[in-house]
């Protein structure tokens, strides 16, 4: 509950919200930290005393100043015994954090994502908790594994091997989670897409779209606090993206880049600043495009890909290569203190479950915290 919108501080804030039905708020440092088992199926070892709770997403009521998750409680002994199809994470307190796929997958995904689980279960446990470690939490690891299953069931069988068979580390599941993402959307808008088109440059792009090179990235960023994290972000952008493009000319000048974020409140930050001064007619930021979909392939374009509130679903800022450093530079020195204490809620909605996608929760006493840092 957020109360008084002008005594609200952004960077003092630790934790997104809490979800704990009829209980005391936990120490965050308490709550477990650690899964110990990945696996597709039913809770094994049901007790008729466990409950679960399903959270779609969130509710804002900007009114008020207040959000709440919506939920759907289940004590029911039978009803969770019923469940199959789960994608399941065991943790090390014995709770369960599990997706339920009969709602959200058809057959044939249901069974590639089995059996990759099956395949590669300690090495996708292991990169489980890198994400939790890092700041993605466990939610956002199941997201990242689903979405990438759901769109390698639309693509040729070879696109398999190059984008699930290659995920070792927590950055290249998000990283090939977007791959996949953009090469399905620009498909289904007719365009033409190779992976790991050939070359005559001394780089290795993506991707080849409309003839047009495109680089994936990921971008995660150790910093202390929010503000810091803006400027870092727009020096590893400059530094190990774009200059190091153009000595290797892996897109070169008529290239794009997709960068994906891997922080949520950088994710919150960059959407909510940068749509905000395009709608207010800002002229420093006209030229920074705001799409609900994919955007129309373009040279010299950086895009960044951002949280959708919906599950299998995007933002998109499309910005000029050869300005976008200039503009984040600008954004961090003046343009995040402006919105520090601004409408706080609105970071809420891209740090958070999306809805389509409802995270699981079983338990005798759940509970479940968003940490920001």
């Amino acid at each position: 509950m957020i109360n008084n919108q002008n005594n609200f501080d952004w960077e003092s804030v630790k934790a997104m919200g809490m979800f704990i039905p009829n209980q005391n708020m936990p120490d965050p440092n308490q709550l477990p930290k650690t899964a110990v088992k990945i696996f597709v199926g039913k809770f094994p070892n049901i007790k008729p005393t466990d409950k679960a709770w399903s959270i779609d997403g969130i509710h804002l009521d900007f009114s008020k100043q207040s959000f709440s998750f919506n939920t759907k409680f289940i004590d029911d002994y039978n009803v969770l015994m019923k469940k199959d199809d789960l994608l399941c994470l065991k943790l090390d307190n014995g709770d369960y954090q599990f997706l339920e796929l009969n709602e959200i997958c058809n057959d044939k995904e249901k069974l590639v994502l089995k059996k990759w689980i099956l395949k590669d279960s300690q090495k996708l446990l292991d990169i489980a908790n890198l994400y939790e470690k890092k700041g993605r939490q466990f939610y956002h690891f199941m997201y990242d594994v689903l979405a990438l299953i759901k769109c390698i069931c639309k693509l040729p069988r070879s696109y398999y091997d190059k984008l699930v068979r290659t995920v070792k580390d927590e950055l290249i599941l998000m990283h090939n989670r977007v791959q996949a993402e953009v090469i399905c959307s620009y498909l289904d808008k007719g365009h033409q897409v190779f992976i790991d088109p050939a070359t005559n440059t001394k780089g290795n792009p993506d991707l080849s779209i409309d003839s047009k090179f495109a680089e994936i990235k990921t971008i995660l960023i150790p910093a202390t606090n929010n503000q810091d994290s803006c400027v870092k972000f727009a020096e590893k952008l400059r530094n190990d993206i774009i200059e190091k493009d153009t000595k290797k000319e892996q897109v070169g000048t008529k290239g794009i880049f997709f960068i994906a974020p891997w922080s949520g409140i950088i994710n919150s930050i960059f959407l909510m600043f940068f749509y905000e001064m395009k709608m207010a007619g800002n002229q420093i930021y006209q030229n920074v495009s705001f799409y609900n979909k994919i955007p129309p392939p373009k040279e010299n374009t950086t895009v960044l890909v951002l949280m959708n509130l919906n599950a299998f679903e995007n933002h998109y800022l499309v910005f000029e290569t050869d300005k976008i450093c200039d503009l984040l530079d600008k954004f961090a020195s003046s343009g995040y203190p402006q919105i520090r204490k601004k409408e706080p809620l609105a970071y809420l909605t891209k740090i958070n479950i999306r809805k389509g996608c409802p995270l699981g929760i079983q338990s005798i006493n759940p509970s479940f915290m968003f940490r920001i840092r």
